[in-house]
């Protein structure tokens, strides 16, 4: 009687924690990562308690609520992926072997988001015609075609979804039409596949889905000998002077993984951190470079890789957002656009393949009007 009488309390306390840490946060939680949407308190009304919308509002708010909300969180989504397989991240699928995707990538590789040959073809044409009109005030044009994962592990896609491949996809369609329409573009897709079985440490990372932080750094590297060869200047120097390996993921590398809201980090591979140079060189030039890119030049500009080697320099993110003067894209009128694109030496146009089904994120269609 006693033990039992012992076990009750203890489950009783057990149950009240929640409750008395939701009263008296006693202890902190770590935060949930990605993109968390907080419940907002609802306010009563007669009419909205009788239709029943009151309650509606006020039940996720009263869960995130609770005490010890994040961790609970985390114990459901480990016991869910743990034993089912199954996680609680928005688009992303576990391949063989545990290794993450977001549905975009693989639905570009097997091609069903696939925009057809007459969208592609017009997306195509009016970069070229851009390109020209650019290259007559001075202004160079340049395509980056960025690694994407499901093109770089297709042998870890789940079967079924497999299935589903069509053979063309807005990556193989948009890369070649580049080349058959004479477009300015780097394939670092393509370069990141003939590097895959020689490469001393993971390009993609198994639980991440951008690019590794090594990756990027060959590819930046590389984009910046492209950039000082193709304008025939002298850039500052850039490289690295050795790798830091930890089993401890920085930055991107595990960004998916993140997401879930595990309890315990996932076993991974270890990762390879170069320690990035710049070196002043003498009567170097610094470039005036505008990029227009998805999330992937994040870690190039976030990691203030791009301020030592260019001049003046924005990133307008999706074609949405400048960066660099924090002014939506879309308050820029279209002679603003025109003279600002006007004054750099060269504009990068970036994507992986993911987010190919829009790309150029609308560029093309913005500035053509600006040119008679």
């Amino acid at each position: 009687m006693r033990l039992s009488g012992l076990l009750f309390c203890l489950l009783a306390v057990i149950i009240s924690l929640p409750l008395i840490q939701g009263i008296f946060p006693y202890i902190s939680s770590k935060p949930l990562a990605g993109a968390v949407n907080t419940a907002e308190a609802p306010e009563f009304s007669f009419k909205s308690w009788v239709s029943r919308d009151f309650q509606r509002q006020a039940e996720p708010f009263l869960q995130q609520a609770t005490g010890f909300y994040p961790d609970l969180v985390r114990l459901n989504n480990q016991l869910d992926y743990s034993i089912f397989n199954r996680v609680h991240a928005k688009d992303v699928i576990i391949g063989k072997d545990h290794y993450l995707y977001e549905q975009n990538y693989i639905a570009d590789y097997t091609g069903r988001n696939f925009i057809g040959d007459t969208a592609a073809e017009a997306r195509l044409s009016a970069l070229k015609f851009i390109q020209d009109s650019l290259s007559e005030h001075g202004t160079g044009l340049l395509i980056l075609f960025l690694p994407g994962k499901a093109s770089f592990y297709p042998e870890y896609i789940p079967d079924e979804l497999l299935k589903e491949k069509t053979g063309i996809s807005n990556y193989k369609y948009l890369s070649e039409g580049c080349k058959r329409h004479g477009i300015n573009y780097i394939d670092f897709n393509r370069y990141f596949l003939a590097m895959k079985d020689t490469a001393s440490w993971p390009l993609y990372p198994r639980y991440g889905i951008h690019w590794s932080i090594y990756g990027m750094g060959i590819c930046t590297d590389s984009l910046f000998r492209y950039i000082s060869h193709n304008l025939g200047i002298r850039m500052h120097d850039f490289g690295w002077d050795g790798l830091d390996i930890t089993a401890d993921l920085r930055d991107t590398d595990y960004d998916v993984g993140e997401g879930l809201n595990l309890i315990w980090k996932m076993k991974n591979t270890p990762g390879a951190y170069p320690r990035f140079y710049h070196r002043q060189v003498e009567n170097a030039v610094k470039p005036d470079v505008l990029v227009i890119a998805d999330s992937f030049f994040w870690m190039i500009y976030g990691n203030g890789l791009t301020t030592p080697m260019f001049g003046k320099h924005d990133f307008w993110y999706y074609f949405e957002q400048s960066i660099a003067a924090n002014r939506p894209l879309s308050s820029y009128t279209d002679q603003e656009l025109k003279t600002e694109t006007e004054s750099y030496d060269l504009i990068i146009l970036m994507s992986t393949e993911a987010n190919l089904y829009k790309f150029p994120f609308g560029f093309s269609d913005r500035l053509r009007p600006c040119y008679p």
